[in-house]
C-alpha cells in the first residue's frame, strides 16, 4: 500500500509527472491488480488525470445518495470516453426477498 502522504504544494502538477507513469512501471512488474482509490471524478480532476495509467475504472455510486445529476456526469464521462472501460457499481444497498428463478438443482423439488 502506498499512502498519499502530506498535501503537496501542487497535486495536479505532480500527478502529471512523469515520475508517477515511472511509479506504474515499476509497479506493474510485480503486480497483477493495481487499485487506485481517487477523488470523486466530479469534485477534482485528479480522476481524470490518472486514468491515463489506469487499465479499467469502476464508478462508484451510493444508492440513495448519488444524485440524478452525479449519474448524468457519469454518464457523460463513459459517452465521451473520458475513462477507461468504465463500470458501475453501486453500494449501501437494501436487499429485499422478492420475485426470482434461477438455474441448477432444486432438491427441495427432487423430494
Amino acid at each position: 500500500m502506498i499512502t498519499s502522504g502530506p498535501v503537496p504544494p501542487n497535486p495536479a502538477e505532480l500527478l502529471l509527472s512523469d515520475r508517477v507513469d515511472y511509479l506504474f512501471e515499476e509497479l506493474r512488474k510485480q503486480y497483477d491488480y493495481i487499485v487506485v482509490d481517487t477523488a470523486p471524478v466530479g469534485l477534482v480532476s485528479d480522476t481524470l488525470t490518472l486514468s491515463r495509467i489506469g487499465d479499467a475504472t469502476v464508478y462508484v455510486c451510493r444508492a440513495n445518495y448519488t444524485t440524478k445529476a452525479d449519474i448524468q456526469f457519469a454518464n457523460s464521462v463513459y459517452e465521451e470516453g473520458r475513462l477507461k472501460k468504465m463500470s458501475i457499481l453501486i453500494n449501501d444497498t437494501i436487499v429485499r426477498k422478492g420475485y426470482g428463478y434461477g438455474y441448477g438443482d432444486n432438491n427441495d423439488k427432487k423430494k
